[in-house]
């Protein structure tokens, strides 16, 4: 049986009683579109009684659309011989938001307690709007506003030790439990309200955690679920801070809330009556396409062919962190969690093309357990709490079933706003994907982040862990601990991230690298991206990173250019070929890393430029750049703040050949240290020498006439076919 074309019409200014086959109301005002989805997808379920195979089209009017609860579609609304697709009606702008207006507004004539008293007749209050219980984020004119901070403390440091994963086995006290300099924090009357933002022990993570009592007799926290690691400060750096305390909220365009009294206080930057200018989220999810989850057996029944076009996704909430919840990686995101604003869990064939993603609190987009053959392209992502676009698989067992989807043309910025350790793309657990010609910039922390679970996690002794431990299928592994038995249940293999464009990434916190492969399986591919103008405070360990236990990955024909932190770091037993590296390192930095396991590692065909105007690094280190720990620079122990010379027993093993290097600083005739190299490594072909690029102090990187990279067999780069290849949006303002 052929398909055929079902339109079915959806307008704000509908109605439900009528047949939905027109776009607009008839001259009589008895027919013309549904006005709610709700409506339309009933409409559907209705014609799938009757019509097997066919593609029916939801053609959206122009307007906003408002989620008072997540609008779900199932295994009703599944074509198996046809699709479904949501979309725009031509140009015109189609608005899901999930937020109600905030009414009633007046001055607040009794501040609440502890709000400094000269802010009497600057701060407004109104009710929490009725059917909504609590929210975390609020906006205005449609953009997300400033929730009152407090400032920002170190918690007194608590005894523990050992690694990371020994230390959450030991020091559930320490990991739920802080204690604060005195008068810091107070037992405030509405505590579960109140959250403490951390970054517990270490660099590369935030944790919101809500408070579940205050000693102020001993300057003693608890927190409702554990952190991720002991609540300790991390070196060097404000480790924690108060949100949503009347004490805090002392700036315009700041705002509390009270679930206690169900009120809302908040002090408006122009100082007048917000009006209805002010919403609330009520969900989290504005859309969730699921399917039939058969989560702990072997097979599920994915929802197939539903599609998104041309749809502005926004105002949804952030959540929190629950007991019960199993995390990812560092605890980056949780599994299985309803905290995007389009979710697909259980998807196949579906299409998200054209659609935007701004101003909300969570993520933009997910695919949970099984996806496969899925597109997300041409979308722009902007300003949002968490993370742009997730695929998030089971956990290792063999139920590999995330797979073989799509990333393409999407413009991806600003993410990461509320968690900072947020990625632009994360790919864990889920292998065979394409990722490519994305624009990914001004994020926090990775561009593209590619995970599963490192094997430490595979001791029984911590299968109650809730980063990565709890997401192991036990029943399915067997007693699988080694590597090697270990990775044919890594399913985060054979991915390709290539032609994407990133700059401006690793803004916050520390560690991690722009394009980062760690615990996952075999096969990856970065290659052909160009990642440049890395410029961080923070410390941080690449830009291209193979990280712990990771092997089997190639990082190929990659342009890195203007960044601090080092272009290449490979741990384990990785490939590196033909990259342009130019530019890059600090100090303590090397242009290029290779660290511990890289026993068969190769480092071959590269270039590296260091320009003799790169700025030095930290105080007390010379201002010239020193070889000794620029290139191939095994990783150091702290002391020696990464000024080692590397040995041929470092790298005995590696294939180290063919590789140009060039600094401006060391002369025509090059440094002697470097010679030393060379004959060290065996590098017989490696030469230093001017690459005699066209001018790639401007970032074009093409090898002129006599250029050596042409007897040395690497291959000219370039930055032509990078980046965004179709007309997405690339103006993207954060007061949209």
């Amino acid at each position: 049986m052929s398909k055929h074309r079902i339109v079915i019409w959806v307008s704000p200014a509908g109605n439900d009683g009528w047949t939905g086959r027109l776009p607009d109301a008839d001259a009589q005002g008895k027919d013309g579109p549904f006005q709610t989805l709700a409506r339309a997808r009933g409409e559907v379920r209705t014609l799938k009684k009757t019509q097997a195979a066919c593609d029916v089209v939801v053609e959206l009017r122009g307007g906003t659309y408002t989620f008072s609860e997540t609008f779900i579609l199932d295994q009703r609304d599944s074509f198996e011989r046809g699709s479904l697709t949501f979309r725009a009606h031509q140009d015109e702008t189609v608005v899901f938001s999930g937020a109600v207006p905030v009414s009633d507004w007046k001055k607040a004539e009794v501040l609440p307690d502890g709000m400094a008293s000269d802010l009497r007749g600057k701060i407004w209050q109104a009710p929490i709007p009725s059917g909504v219980d609590d929210f975390k984020v609020m906006f205005r004119n449609s953009k997300k506003l400033r929730r009152a901070c407090g400032e920002g403390f170190n918690p007194l440091v608590q005894e523990t030790s050992g690694p990371q994963y020994e230390m959450m086995l030991n020091h559930a006290y320490e990991m739920s439990h802080f204690v604060y300099p005195q008068g810091t924090l107070r037992n405030w009357k509405n505590l579960q309200d109140i959250e403490v933002i951390a970054r517990p022990s270490y660099p590369w993570v935030m944790n919101i955690l809500g408070l579940t009592a205050v000693d102020e007799a001993s300057s003693t926290a608890a927190t409702h679920v554990l952190g991720t690691y002991p609540l300790n400060p991390v070196k060097n750096r404000i480790s924690m801070w108060i949100e949503n305390a009347p004490e805090s909220l002392t700036e315009p365009g700041e705002w509390i809330v009270d679930t206690l009294t169900r009120t809302i206080y908040y002090y408006p930057e122009d100082g007048a009556d917000p009006g209805d200018s002010v919403t609330v989220p009520t969900t989290q999810v504005l859309v969730k396409v699921e399917g039939e989850m058969d989560v702990d057996g072997p097979v599920d029944r994915p929802v197939k062919g539903i599609n998104f076009h041309g749809i502005t996704f926004t105002q949804g909430d952030r959540g929190t962190w629950q007991p019960g919840d199993t995390g990812i990686q560092h605890d980056w995101e949780m599994l299985d969690a309803d905290d995007a604003l389009l979710r697909f869990r259980g998807a196949e064939n579906c299409q998200v093309r054209g659609c935007t993603f701004r101003q909300s609190g969570d993520s933009a987009i997910r695919f949970d357990l099984y996806a496969q053959g899925n597109l997300v392209k041409d979308c722009v992502i902007h300003d949002i709490g968490g993370a742009g676009i997730l695929f998030i698989g089971y956990g290792p067992g063999t139920k590999d079933v995330n797979k073989c989807n799509t990333i393409c043309d999407n413009h991806i910025c600003r993410v990461g706003q509320i968690y900072w350790h947020s990625h632009g793309i994360v790919l864990w657990q889920s292998g065979h994907n394409r990722v490519r010609n994305n624009l990914i910039h001004d994020v926090p922390r990775k561009a593209v982040c590619m995970s599963g679970v490192r094997v430490w996690f595979f001791e029984k002794k911590l299968k109650n862990l809730r980063e990565c431990a709890k997401s192991i299928r036990w029943h399915e592994i067997g007693e699988a601990c080694a590597w090697e038995e270990i990775l044919p249940f890594l399913h985060t293999r054979f991915n390709i991230v290539e032609h994407n464009e990133a700059y401006h990434c690793l803004q916050k916190l520390g560690d991690g690298g722009v394009m980062n492969i760690s615990g996952a399986g075999l096969g990856n591919v970065i290659r052909r991206n160009y990642v440049h103008d890395i410029r961080t405070k923070e410390w941080t360990d690449g830009v291209l990173r193979t990280d712990d236990f990771q092997c089997g990955s190639l990082i190929e024909e990659n342009i890195v250019f203007n960044s601090d932190a080092s272009a290449l770091v490979m741990k384990g037993e990785n490939t590196a070929l033909n990259n342009y590296f130019i530019n890059n390192g600090c100090m303590e930095n090397a242009v290029v890393r290779i660290t511990e396991g890289n026993k068969a590692s190769v480092f071959s065909r590269n270039l590296i430029i260091k320009s003799a105007a790169k700025t030095p690094g930290r105080a007390g280190h010379p201002d010239r750049y020193n070889w000794d720990n620029m290139i191939y620079a095994p990783m150091a122990p702290p002391e020696t703040q990464g000024n080692v010379i590397p040995t041929a027993e470092n790298l005995r093993g590696c294939t180290l050949d063919y590789n140009i290097l060039f600094s401006e600083s060391a002369g025509p005739d090059g440094s002697p240290e470097l010679k030393d190299y060379f004959a060290a490594y065996h590098e017989s072909h490696s030469v230093l020498s001017d690459p005699k690029l066209a001018d790639w102090e401007s970032a074009c990187f093409e090898p002129l006439e006599g250029s050596p990279v042409y007897r040395l067999g690497i291959r000219p780069l370039s930055t032509e076919c990078v980046g965004l290849l179709s007309p997405v949006r690339t103006d993207v303002s954060d007061n949209e």
